[in-house]
């Protein structure tokens, strides 16, 4: 499988250091009417964060929810629907790009809420960290 151009930049700036990516995977039981922080983390001094990826798996009352300092974005107000992120009841699906910018040393993180029981639901989170020159 050939990579465009763009993925071979990033992959090598990733292999340099130059770029940090993480991805989180994992299965959490979404308990609740209010929305629980799932996965949090914190862009150090010098970067710029960008949760750049959700991948859910099809669970019918689960709502995501990327975070910025502890807030939602307004853009995500209302949630993400897992049962729209993806087909598979089973497992992960593909994931869905979300770029949501997390300025110079501001929290990130990822939030859920169950519309109804306390389903189980598996997901995966792609972050990345840049130079804040590249951000300017």
């Amino acid at each position: 499988m050939q990579t465009s151009i763009i993925d071979e930049a990033l992959i090598r700036r990733v292999l340099k250091g130059e770029v940090e990516e993480e991805v989180y995977a994992g299965t959490t039981a979404v308990l609740g009417a209010t929305s629980a922080d799932i996965l949090t983390g914190e862009v150090e001094s010098g970067k710029v964060g960008l949760i750049v990826a959700l991948a859910s798996q099809r669970v019918a009352n689960v709502l995501w929810y990327p975070k910025v300092n502890n807030k939602v974005p307004t853009a995500y107000a209302n949630g993400l629907a897992a049962v729209g992120l993806a087909e598979d009841a089973n497992g992960v699906d593909d994931e869905v790009s979300l770029l949501v910018v997390v300025p110079e040393k501001q929290k990130w993180g990822i939030a859920a809420r169950a519309t109804a029981g306390g389903p189980t639901c598996n997901y995966r989170l792609r972050v990345r960290k840049y130079p804040l020159a590249d951000a300017e």
